[in-house]
């Protein structure tokens, strides 16, 4: 290491001397993730959309078998879906203006074309929650300098630092939210739209707002053949992975989800949410953990037992992997498994073509809350995800937020302080210093100083004790996020979530090209065309699989 360069946790850093004429220096700053990764993706050349584009390929259908746990009304989907013919002119007409077919004029594919794709999610991460995660990194670069230091876009002059992750060369764009009913979309609805490529109303998950079902792409992937992986730090049966594995009118109803998620044989889950898959927690009584081993699944409800499976290299799909009875702790709490690690582990098992749902859940749970630190570290956590993607080969990464949570601001409204030092410092997410206060085990002024190094005022004290003496964990939460970002300068607009566009990421990895698809996501695009042009991309026929959907599953 040159004497221009320190690490920090997580990330390698490194600092390119200005030239005499640069105002700034550049800090050029790569994920960690142990591998040998470019710094930024190999992008297609620009493709000029042909004046007679090729036949969309969502009009073929593959032949290949379908994996024996597959459930058999969605054998029956898929048979059906390979005899109509009726309704594909319809999305052939659609689509047909993409040209996002990797095919050559003599019909043959590449090959060193990508054949796989992966949906990256980051709920609840707006670009802001960006800018304070980049400001954060340059802070522990400078070791805690303070506000007027860390600040680093080379607004400072020769005294800046321009930070530039390598993740920020996979932002091609933005991508609008709204759902079907408003303007600002629920979970269950954005995920919906990027799942189905259909508006939904608010609460629906997997169905259109009328209550029709709607073919997801990741079921499309199943029903050719492919394989399909579930990765999220909230509980499988949230409305993010329910939208990709299910559909229910309310995304409430989570004891029929996990049923249709069993059903639909997904080779590999590594999620929170055990719970609903538990006979105690479900009215009809079923263990749905032992009907899946029964089913040849490897289950696991443990995280250390998880890991030693696979330091001894006995993992093999099925795989699910509830490794909590709710969500999966903040990545601030724990050291064990981030999203980035299943990611790894994940790519290592699960075998081409193939379709994976990787959902960073805990931005949102942070940011409802007010946590700014534990949002910093959670989208850490997605920039690594996408680190460990780049470094994989064959496959077509998009990643995304699904619609922004909080109302993030970078100002404190009153003398425009923004200190990330305060925010990088803190060792501990709101909901465990909310648990120890809950516990009776220390008090707020310990608890600040122990994990925030923060000693509150008065002021403050007296609204935690308050919410400590109401017993409500979320309102602590919130009590506590608030003292942190009262010092930072962050600041919130709301507990819910907003209509903000938010970020699109997309790439190819390796020497794999992505035809056009990377071109056509470029820009301000709706959540609904990125589905479009992931099902141009991937073979597939949304349209007709949803008409065999609603012949075969009953709405619940």
């Amino acid at each position: 290491m040159s004497n221009n360069e320190k690490a920090v946790p997580l990330l390698s850093l490194s600092v390119q001397e200005p030239a005499p004429e640069v105002v700034s220096p550049v800090l050029v700053a790569a994920a960690s993730i142990p591998t040998e990764a470019p710094t930024s993706p190999p992008q297609s050349p620009p493709q000029s959309p042909p004046q007679s584009p090729p036949q969309s390929p969502m009009l073929s259908f593959s032949s290949a078998p379908l994996s024996p746990s597959f459930s058999e009304k969605r054998r029956r989907a898929y048979a059906l879906a390979t005899s109509l013919g009726a309704g594909a002119l319809v999305a052939a007409l659609f689509c047909a203006s993409l040209a996002v077919s990797l095919m050559r004029p003599d019909g043959s594919v590449p090959a060193s074309a990508a054949t796989s794709v992966a949906v990256v999610i980051g709920d609840g991460m707006g670009f802001s929650a960006l800018s304070l995660s980049r400001a954060c990194v340059a802070s522990s670069f400078l070791g805690g300098q303070g506000a007027e230091s860390a600040i680093c876009y080379g607004v400072l002059g020769a005294g800046g630092v321009d930070v530039r992750l390598t993740v920020d060369s996979f932002l091609v764009g933005s991508m609008r939210s709204c759902s079907n009913s408003s303007l600002i979309t629920d979970s269950a609805a954005a995920a919906t739209a990027l799942a189905c490529g259909k508006k939904t109303t608010n609460g629906r998950v997997g169905v259109t707002a009328d209550g029709m079902p709607i073919a997801s792409l990741l079921e499309s992937a199943k029903m050719r053949g492919q394989n399909v992986g579930v990765l999220c730090t909230s509980r499988v049966t949230d409305a993010t992975p329910a939208a990709f594995t299910a559909h229910v009118s309310s995304r409430y109803n989570e004891q029929e989800i996990a049923l249709q998620q069993l059903d639909l044989g997904i080779d590999i889950i590594i999620c929170g949410g055990s719970y609903y898959y538990l006979p105690e927690n479900r009215d009809d009584h079923r263990d749905l953990l032992s009907e899946a081993a029964a089913k040849g699944y490897m289950v696991f409800t443990n995280t250390t037992l998880f890991l030693e499976a696979h330091a001894r290299g006995t993992l093999h799909p099925p795989i699910l992997a509830l490794l909590a009875s709710s969500d999966l702790p903040f990545t601030i709490d724990q050291s064990e498994l981030s999203l980035a690690k299943m990611t790894e582990i994940t790519l290592g098992l699960i075998t081409a073509p193939f379709f994976l749902l990787v959902e960073s859940s805990n931005i949102d749970h942070a940011a409802h809350v007010h946590d700014p630190a534990s949002v910093y570290h959670e989208v850490m956590d997605f920039w690594d995800t996408l680190s460990v993607l780049n470094a994989s080969n064959g496959l077509l990464v998009v990643g995304m937020a699904d619609h922004e949570t909080g109302g993030l601001s970078l100002t404190d409204g009153l003398n425009s302080l923004w200190d990330p030092d305060i925010v990088a410092n803190v060792d501990a997410s709101c909901h465990r210093m909310a648990d120890i206060l809950l516990s009776g085990s220390a008090n707020a002024t310990e608890v600040l100083q122990e994990f925030a190094h923060i000693s509150p005022t008065s002021a403050e004290l007296a609204v935690i004790e308050a919410a400590v003496q109401g017993g409500v964990e979320r309102l602590i939460e919130t009590s506590l996020g608030n003292v942190v970002s009262r010092r930072s300068g962050v600041s919130w607009s709301t507990v819910n979530h907003t209509g903000v566009d938010v970020p699109l990421f997309a790439f190819c990895p390796g020497n794999c090209t992505c035809g056009s698809a990377l071109q056509y996501l470029r820009g301000n695009v709706d959540n609904t065309f990125v589905t479009t042009v992931l099902e141009s991309f991937m073979g597939v026929s949304l349209q007709n699989d949803t008409a065999s959907l609603n012949q075969t599953i009953r709405l619940v």
